[in-house]
């Protein structure tokens, strides 16, 4: 497996989402565990190969019904099928990515700690009356 060294810099980091530019400057030094990294990481390696996978397989079965001689590769209910799958794949790469985030923040970051204990506090002095 190639290793690959990325510069984190702030002139070459890709954009974040919109919904995390809040949490930008709390996680801009944080250092996350490996393992959790890397299983998303893993996750989403997979999930981007398959999915280039169905892509290509729908491309191909596009490519055979302009040809009106070629057979359809696939019937339309395995078609609609492997839609559904790219469709889950994608909500849940997002899912898991958005829940990484979120534990980032909450817990590697000292903003977050502070937001977090600010929030349990309010729920015990809430609880208390």
């Amino acid at each position: 497996m190639a290793v690959a060294n990325v510069d984190q810099s702030p002139k070459t980091r890709a954009p974040i989402a919109s919904l995390y530019r809040f949490h930008r400057e709390a996680v801009d030094n944080v250092r996350l565990p490996g393992g959790a990294v890397m299983r998303f990481a893993e996750m989403a390696h997979d999930m981007a190969r398959g999915m280039r996978t169905v892509a290509s397989v729908l491309a191909a079965d596009d490519q055979a019904t302009q040809d009106a001689d070629a057979p359809r590769l696939l019937a339309v209910d395995d078609r609609e099928a492997l839609i559904r799958v790219m469709y889950l794949n994608m909500d849940l790469m997002a899912s898991q990515a958005g829940e990484l985030m979120e534990w980032a923040y909450d817990c590697h970051t000292d903003k977050g700690r502070a937001e977090k204990a600010e929030l349990q506090g309010s729920l015990a002095r809430a609880g208390d009356t």
